[in-house]
């Protein structure tokens, strides 16, 4: 299968629409060819199309690198579900209602978000390395963080907690999940990462400037960009231990805590009640853990994470 890197040479910069075969979509695609031999490197951005400041951080990283800043080539898609983008749409592509993040690696045959999966995991494939940006949903808060894959080959999964420790989050997350773009790469054999910063629908600068921060210093940690790394102002902390809070409940909710903040086994995390305010349930935390993320809407239905927290 022909893909973007196919015909990427050396001093090359391109800023152009790319059609998704099969697909009827196209989406913009920043992609240079550093002028030396070095990795190749693959940026999405926009897999919940209302997840904004990496896809403004990667637009703006996009205009200001130049290939002679590189050694090896890079890609950027941002964004790549582009409907949802428009349309201002959460979690799922306009097209099938479907969750991208939850197809992969897709299938050339079937419904339009199983093939953008299928293509992008063409790209992932040639990589050396693949980063995919998210944010908070436009019903989520959260702390910056990041996740690297736990279920891959143990040189793939080292590989990739090596490079989460490099940038200025607070948090690293080992995955246990199969699904998204990035454990999909990974198991495939492509070191990822899924980076976590800024949400509910904001486009802040302070955090498209951080993001930009955080992706040229791992740029330059792969080779790609000849410049030593910055190391983080703080170790990032390691958690294994994720609760997923999920709602039972078609209902209202009231979070009694907040982002970022560390919760003690027992301690009140919210409760569900009615349309006259009677309690459904409330929420106790089951272990010691920082919130990680959390639905900061009045509303809820069932299957929705009011708050990820853990240690």
């Amino acid at each position: 299968m022909k893909t973007l890197w196919t015909d990427l040479q050396p001093g090359d910069k391109i800023e152009k629409m790319v059609a998704i075969q099969d697909t009827g979509l196209a989406v913009p695609v920043t992609a240079l060819g550093g002028i030396a031999q070095g990795p190749s490197v693959l940026i999405t951005t926009g897999i919940h199309g209302s997840e904004y400041p990496g896809t403004a951080a990667m637009i703006e990283l996009g205009r200001e690198l130049r290939p002679e800043d590189l050694k090896g080539r890079l890609i950027m898609i941002h964004p790549i579900n582009i409907g949802a983008f428009k349309d201002r749409l959460s979690m799922i592509m306009p097209e099938d209602g479907l969750n991208l993040n939850r197809v992969f690696p897709g299938d050339p045959q079937g419904s339009i978000s199983s093939r953008v999966a299928w293509w992008l995991t063409a790209l992932s494939d040639e990589a050396d390395f693949f980063l995919d940006l998210h944010s908070g949903d436009l019903f989520e808060e959260l702390t910056p963080y990041v996740y690297y894959p736990g279920q891959a080959e143990s040189g793939v999964v080292e590989k990739s907690r090596a490079m989460a420790q490099v940038l200025d989050v607070p948090y690293i997350v080992r995955s246990s999940a199969l699904t998204g773009a990035y454990n999909s790469a990974a198991r495939r054999g492509t070191p990822s990462l899924l980076i976590e910063r800024g949400g509910a629908g904001f486009c802040r600068s302070e955090e498209v400037a951080r993001y930009k921060s955080d992706i040229l210093n791992l740029l330059k940690y792969l080779a790609l960009v000849e410049s030593k790394p910055t190391p983080p102002r703080a170790v990032p902390r390691e958690l294994n231990n994720i609760i997923y809070l999920e709602s039972k409940h078609e209902a209202l909710w009231r979070s009694e805590v907040s982002k970022g903040q560390w919760v003690e086994r027992g301690q009140i995390l919210g409760r569900v009640f009615d349309f006259f305010g009677r309690t459904i349930e409330e929420y106790r935390a089951e272990t010691k853990g920082v919130v990680l993320y959390q639905l900061y809407t009045l509303s809820t239905k069932p299957g929705d994470i009011l708050t990820a927290y853990g240690n």
